[in-house]
């Protein structure tokens, strides 16, 4: 919602309140409140505490008590004024109640923001347990795959006044193009910006790195932690930004290669970061310790590297959907290490 839309909306509903609105004004304010969930909350809030009702009958008395007070020909209108003095003083109390109502929610709006009070507003979340997948379409007909162990949430307005997404986990993404509307991925490193295309986005919490895979278009990347860059993306490319070492506030020069760009891979003819969407699991020259979180929220499972030597042991492979044991087990033939798996946890040692 632009600050227009908000300030025309406080100007509308004061004047529902006082009885000056108009049927135009009246039907922009309800198209108003249709669009915008945040302010039907407000508008509910403040009618449901000052218990005005704002029928035909207010509304006359409300014009004609404005009428009364205006005019300089008082002698010609006497009458008037003594038919709805007392619907007007009525009137007037309890639109005094319902302009404090107005000031104190603007200025509650001002303190604590519109954050607060968008809690109201509807929100669509869809989400994955692990070991499972969805696929899924939203309002604006892109189509979304959600990995596992993930969460995908957007708002009501979706589709029609933004196209925000706010993502945990990973997910593939089929964008609708729309030049008007941009489609905008939020995660907890950067804000990825698209009109309409393909492109993948990997986001665990227990994962150190957040990636953006490129297939198809062009994406925005936007990072939280230094908004004053932005990186473009071709296809093929893909972005890795590091989570522990990406600080803009850090003393001395910046750490290297706390963000990488890079491309895509592919083994055996399968996309590595895409390579989930197909029901595979695919790395290209991965560390053990990168490889044991991604078959964490994968399988949930818990896998523990009790030797740091091994952390550091790197992999290339693609394997079907199978068991956690099966990939350990061809891993370690690769380079030995051994493991045993005890109260719902692999130890690797």
């Amino acid at each position: 919602m632009n600050t227009y839309s908000e300030k025309r909306f406080y100007d509308l509903l004061g004047r529902k309140l006082s009885g000056e609105a108009d049927k135009d004004e009246l039907i922009e304010l309800r198209r108003l409140l249709t669009e915008n969930n945040e302010l039907q909350f407000l508008h509910d809030w403040v009618f449901k505490r000052t218990d005005i009702k704002c029928d035909e009958e207010e509304l006359q008395g409300a014009y004609l008590a404005h009428s009364i007070k205006m005019a300089d020909h008082a002698k010609s209108i006497s009458q008037a004024k003594i038919t709805v003095r007392g619907h007007a003083r009525k009137l007037f109390v309890k639109l005094s109640f319902a302009a404090a109502a107005v000031l104190a929610i603007a200025f509650i709006w001002s303190l604590i923001g519109r954050n607060t009070l968008e809690k109201n507003v509807v929100e669509t979340t869809a989400a994955t347990d692990a070991g499972s997948k969805s696929k899924m379409t939203l309002p604006d007909g892109s189509v979304v795959y959600l990995n596992s162990k993930s969460n995908l949430r957007y708002d009501k307005s979706f589709g029609r006044t933004n196209r925000d997404i706010w993502l945990t986990g990973e997910a593939y993404f089929d964008v609708t193009h729309n030049e008007k509307l941009p489609f905008v991925v939020h995660t907890s490193e950067a804000s990825i910006k698209v009109l309409g295309t393909v492109f993948n986005v990997r986001d665990y919490v227990n994962e150190p790195q957040m990636e953006a895979a490129l297939l198809k278009g062009s994406i925005e990347v936007k990072l939280l932690k230094d908004d004053t860059k932005i990186i473009h993306l071709k296809p093929t490319e893909k972005i890795i930004i590091d989570k522990g070492t990406l600080k803009t506030d850090d003393p001395g020069p910046p750490m290297k290669n706390a963000v990488q760009l890079t491309n895509i891979g592919v083994a055996d003819s399968v996309i590595v970061e895409t390579s989930w969407v197909e029901g595979k699991i695919a790395f290209i020259d991965k560390p053990l310790s990168d490889i044991a979180s991604q078959l964490e929220n994968r399988y949930g499972v818990t896998i523990s590297i009790k030797n740091p030597k091994l952390k550091t042991y790197k992999y290339t492979g693609v394997f079907d959907d199978t068991e956690v044991n099966t990939i350990l087990d061809i891993l370690q033939m690769v380079k030995p290490f051994k493991y045993k798996y005890e109260e719902k946890n692999y130890i690797i040692y």
